[in-house]
Formats: structure tokens, sequence, C-alpha cells
């Protein structure tokens, strides 16, 4: 009987630990599973918005025409996101201002990036135009939509591409059409009096 005293606090203290355990072993894991969220959680957003500050850093570079640090920094937002238009975007405006042929290869990657985009294929035929390169800015015009053609950027650019093929009374048309919405432009004037 004695014996039975003894045994029995005993077995009640390890009840209580096994309760406690069992209870303490719930709120550890449920620690866990937050903690594991949080971290999935952070490494998602700093994939989506470093990559936007590294190309804003970029572009800053390029406003004080130090064109080799914001190379760099767009790279390395391109490490961080190789989708991230905005890098993309600041690496061709520099190889464009540096007059580097990779500025057509930015601007591919940016109107296959932006398949729906006009101005991103405006940006490659004017680009592509620039290195002479007449099939890639006739097959980038050709993507934007009609109604996205009626503008002065378009219809100069038209203009400029078919003058590049030969096909004169279409780059006057193009001129013509791109000076009644702006008849102020100098350069259209020019271009068109070449015509």
């Amino acid at each position: 009987m004695a014996r039975d005293l003894l045994i029995d606090p005993l077995m009640v203290n390890l009840a209580k630990r096994a309760s406690l355990w069992k209870r303490y072993s719930f709120i550890f894991a449920g620690t866990l599973v937050i903690c594991a969220v949080l971290a999935v959680a952070g490494v998602y957003a700093y994939r989506k918005v470093q990559p936007r500050r590294l190309a804003l850093r970029a572009e800053a570079y390029l406003e004080k025409k130090d064109y080799k640090s914001a190379a760099l920094t767009a790279r390395r937002g391109l490490a961080i996101d190789a989708s991230s238009v905005e890098c993309y975007r600041a690496l061709a405006r520099g190889a464009e201002k540096l007059g580097v042929s990779e500025a057509l290869t930015f601007r591919q990657r940016l109107a296959a990036l932006q398949p729906k985009s006009p101005e991103a294929s405006l940006d490659l035929a004017e680009t592509a135009m620039r290195f002479g390169e007449v099939g890639i800015a006739t097959e980038a015009l050709a993507k934007i939509g009609a109604n996205e053609t009626q503008n002065v950027r378009y219809q100069g650019t038209l203009g400029n591409v078919t003058a590049a093929l030969k096909q004169w009374d279409a780059a006057a048309t193009a001129f013509e059409k791109a000076l009644t919405m702006d008849p102020a432009n100098v350069e259209l004037q020019i271009r068109y009096a070449l015509v």
C-alpha cells in the first residue's frame, strides 16, 4: 500500500509532463510553420522588389552618365529576376546612348516579354532602324495592332522603314500622315522632303 502511494504521485508527474510536452510541441511546430511561411514570403518579395530597386538605381546612373555602373546594377537585377522588364529597359537605354548594337538584343527581349505592348514594339523598330536591321523593324511594326497605328511615332517609324525598303510612295504617305498629326515636327518635315 505504501508502495502504491509512492508510485501514484510519480505517475501523475509523468502524465503532467507528457501533456505539457504535447502542448509545447504543437506550439513549437506552429512556430516553425509560421517561420517557414514568412521565409518563403520574404524570398518572394525580395525577388519582386529588388530588381525594381536596382533598375531605378541603374536609371539614376544613366542620368549621371555612369554607364558601367548602370549596366552592372541592371545585370544584378536580372540575376535575381531574369524577366525584369525594368532592368532590360535600363540596359537598352544605356546601350542606345553608347551606340552599342547590344541595344537591339535588349529591345528584342523587351518585346518578347511584352508581346501586347505597342511601345515595346515601336522601341524595337526604332532601335532596329538605328542599326540598319530593316527586317527586324518591319516585323516589329507588323505586331502592332491597327488601333495603335494612328499616332505620330508609329507613322514616322513606318515612313523610315518603308524609305529604307525603297518604297517611296508608302514612305511619303506615312510621313504625310505623321505631319498632319504633328505639323511642327522638323525631323519629319526633313524626312518627308528627302522622300
